[in-house]
């Protein structure tokens, strides 16, 4: 009887510590990937414009806030507004002077065109408010 007691308490310490690594991994996992990311608000000069052979569109904008100050460093070429070239979501009404949300990849690039543009493979996400 003191084996099988022994033995259930052996494997249930066992599973609760795979649990414990496994939340701890998911946790860091997160952590880097939010690093990895650069967040700021902007907001619109123009209207969304919509390029007919790639259905991405063109969104003009200027007034950039960094959200953190590791961040504004990082969006320095930015400070004289941008384009950003990414999709919409098409039920989404967006009218000049709308705040921008723009959630970039750290690494992201730029055109040498002024105002720069940031092409849509850097885009992680962007918001309308």
């Amino acid at each position: 009887m003191r084996n099988k007691t022994t033995l259930s308490l052996l494997v249930l310490t066992t599973f609760a510590l795979i649990g414990v690594f496994y939340i701890t991994s998911n946790i860091n996992k997160m952590r880097a990937s939010k690093s990895n990311q650069i967040s700021f608000v902007a907001d619109l000069i123009d209207s969304p414009r919509r390029d007919e052979e790639t259905g991405q569109y063109f969104i003009f904008f200027d007034n950039v806030k960094a959200f953190n100050k590791v961040n504004k460093k990082d969006l320095a070429s930015l400070n004289q507004g941008g384009i950003l070239v990414t999709d919409v979501p098409a039920d989404t009404p967006i009218e000049k002077k709308t705040k921008v949300i723009v959630t970039l990849k750290r690494n992201f690039a730029t055109t040498n065109s002024l105002p720069p543009q940031i092409l849509g493979h850097g885009v992680v996400s962007v918001k309308f408010r």
